[in-house]
C-alpha cells in the first residue's frame, strides 16, 4: 500500500516499485523489487557461501542475546544500544 506524502511523494509499493524514506532524510527513495526468493537462497548452489555467512552471523546474534540476558534489566541503564557492540565482539570471536 502506498501512502501519499505530497505531490508525487509516497511510501509503500506499487507494481513492483518500492518507495521509502531513510531516517534523517525527507527524500523519498524509489527502487524496483527484486532479488532471490527464499527457496533459491535455501537450496541454490550459488548461495552456499551466503548460507555459511548467515550461520556465522546467527552465532554472533546469539552471543549478543546471551550477554543481554546475563546482565538482566541493567541492560536498559546503558546510554547506548549495546547489542551491536556485542554482536561485533561475537563476530571477532568467530
Amino acid at each position: 500500500m502506498a501512502i501519499v506524502k505530497g505531490f508525487l511523494q509516497m511510501t509503500g509499493s506499487i507494481n513492483g516499485m518500492s518507495f521509502y524514506t531513510r531516517v534523517g532524510s525527507d527524500k523519498v527513495i524509489m527502487r524496483t523489487k527484486g532479488g532471490p526468493n527464499k527457496y533459491t537462497v535455501k537450496n541454490g548452489s550459488n548461495y552456499a557461501n551466503l548460507r555459511k555467512h548467515q550461520l556465522e552471523w546467527q552465532g554472533c546474534v546469539k552471543f549478543a542475546q546471551s550477554m543481554r540476558d546475563a546482565i538482566g534489566e541493567t541492560y536498559r541503564l546503558a546510554d547506548i544500544n549495546l547489542t551491536p557492540v556485542w554482536s561485533g565482539m561475537g563476530n571477532k570471536i568467530v
